[in-house]
């Protein structure tokens, strides 16, 4: 047989004079502001206020829209006052409606839920290309330590990566642990002179800060707020902030240096005389200016829909305690068509500095703070042929869940103990690595049920809680009658 050759060949561009009609996003933020012109709302402790937004049928990216706001916040006058700066504590809850109160986003325990997945979700480079989010009067290159009376800080709810030597000094800090640290001679778990995540604002005593919050909503991973596409929304949307009490959103020290000396709540600026203020609120919605965009997103679904498949966050949490704690999900389709991913994560349920604690960090050569041996089963199969041993010198935890997040903003065994959780994927891909929809991944669901347990055979004995993250493939259906999901 001969064989045949076809010749191909390349035109260099010197030769080439066609052209391709190239359509592109243009986006311009629009001003979206509380529903009864709303500018100004004061925490309490016992939370649940609503921040309600009514954002106009148009054609949006949401992943690019922002929530704005001043916060005004006061330190306490007989303590210290440290308050979470890694994740969006000042909210309990967010929801996003459609007209027909179908909820295309739905997540409570909202502090908690960002704390987590922010840096696992988000790929390290991502935090390279952008400038600190924090503006604290320090030098650039170390912990951030600035003066102890007011200052603007720009807070985005995701702690910046910085240089520093993982000390927390004194006046007004952004410190990177809170009441944790490694066990002395948990020399693998050491981070000095290092780059790692800023995890708190250190408030000295009567201190008053001016905060400026400029949160991307992309900050909320796993959900309609993190596709990053334009969509047409044919009807009104509600998005609805249910602000945390003000208890939750950080803890008073005696100590100006230890964020762990004889913690008691915060008590919201001097025992509550002047308790956190929001002012200023706005979203800034990316609303799509290009014209052709416009048409096109709207011809299709005024010309017969448009059907789009996101992520959608569900959860379960459950009171534990003992030294044997075991929980269990039971999975079907009523929940999506496919299983993405899983966090389980456990918090410690007393202690003032505990409210978002679910570090697993050692407090000896031989013991964690936690769990020091856990496994997780699949339909009775177990994901790793061994019980994994988070001890130090073992840290199998460790191992095993870090393949599964290389390349995110969890650079090294101490932030990941500090912000520990077990991962369970199924869509091969990397926890930051996002769904572009090309493939069809996921573990399928159906009418039967999957069990999914998590099983501490040798825990701390302590009182806590376990939560289950665990991330659904779902439909939104954008029709020419309205906005739904299913779970077809």
């Amino acid at each position: 047989m001969t064989a045949v050759q076809i010749e191909q060949r390349k035109i260099p561009p010197q030769l080439e004079y066609g052209s391709e009609t190239e359509i592109f996003s243009i986006l311009q933020p629009v001003v979206c502001t509380p529903q009864n012109g709303i500018s100004s709302v004061t925490m309490d402790n016992v939370g649940g206020t609503a921040i309600r937004f009514l954002i106009p049928a148009d054609c949006y990216n949401l992943s690019k829209s922002r929530l704005f706001a001043t916060l005004n916040i006061t330190a306490d006058s007989a303590d210290d006052s440290w308050i979470y700066a890694d994740c969006w504590a000042m909210f309990r809850q967010i929801q996003l409606l459609s007209q027909t109160n179908y909820f295309l986003v739905d997540i409570n325990n909202l502090a908690l839920y960002t704390q987590l997945t922010a840096r696992y979700d988000t790929p390290f480079l991502d935090i390279l290309s952008k400038p600190s989010l924090y503006n604290v009067g320090g030098a650039a290159g170390t912990s951030g330590k600035g003066p102890a009376v007011t200052f603007p800080v720009n807070f985005g709810f995701l702690a910046p990566f910085v240089y520093q030597d993982n000390t927390c000094g004194t006046g007004a800090t952004i410190c990177n642990f809170t009441n944790i640290s490694p066990a002395a001679g948990s020399v693998n778990l050491q981070q000095s002179n290092s780059y790692s995540p800023q995890n708190l604002i250190h408030m000295a005593t009567t201190a008053t800060f001016t905060i400026t919050i400029d949160a991307e909503l992309n900050g909320i991973k796993n959900c309609l707020f993190d596709y990053d596409k334009v969509l047409f929304y044919p009807q009104q949307l509600q998005l609805i902030l249910w602000l945390n009490a003000y208890g939750n959103i950080g803890w008073n020290a005696t100590s100006g240096n230890t964020p762990s000396a004889t913690p008691i709540a915060y008590e919201g600026g001097t025992a509550g005389a002047t308790p956190p203020v929001f002012s200023n609120i706005q979203l800034l919605l990316a609303q799509e200016q290009n014209a052709v965009v416009r048409k096109m997103l709207q011809d299709k679904v005024y010309g017969g829909g448009m059907k789009v498949e996101i992520d959608y966050v569900w959860q379960q949490s459950t009171p534990s305690s003992g030294t044997a704690q075991n929980t269990t999900l039971i999975l079907n389709n009523g929940y999506g068509s496919r299983l993405r991913k899983i966090y389980h994560t456990i918090t410690q349920t007393t202690g003032a500095n505990n409210v978002l604690n679910h570090s697993n960090m050692p407090t000896s050569l031989t013991a964690n703070s936690i769990t020091n041996t856990y496994q997780v089963t699949l339909q009775n199969q177990v994901e790793v042929q061994q019980p994994i041993n988070c001890v130090n010198n073992y840290n199998l935890d460790y191992q095993v869940n870090s393949q599964k997040f290389k390349g995110s903003l969890i650079s090294s065994a101490i932030d990941y103990y500090y912000n520990w959780c077990h991962i369970s994927t199924y869509d091969g891909l990397k926890t930051w690595e996002r769904d572009d929809g090309s493939k069809v991944r996921g573990l399928p669901l159906g009418a039967d049920p999957i069990l999914y347990q998590f099983l501490g055979s040798n825990m701390v004995s302590q009182t806590t809680t376990h939560y289950d993250f665990f991330v659904c493939k779902r439909v939104l259906s954008l029709l020419p009658t309205g906005i739904s999901i299913s779970n077809e």
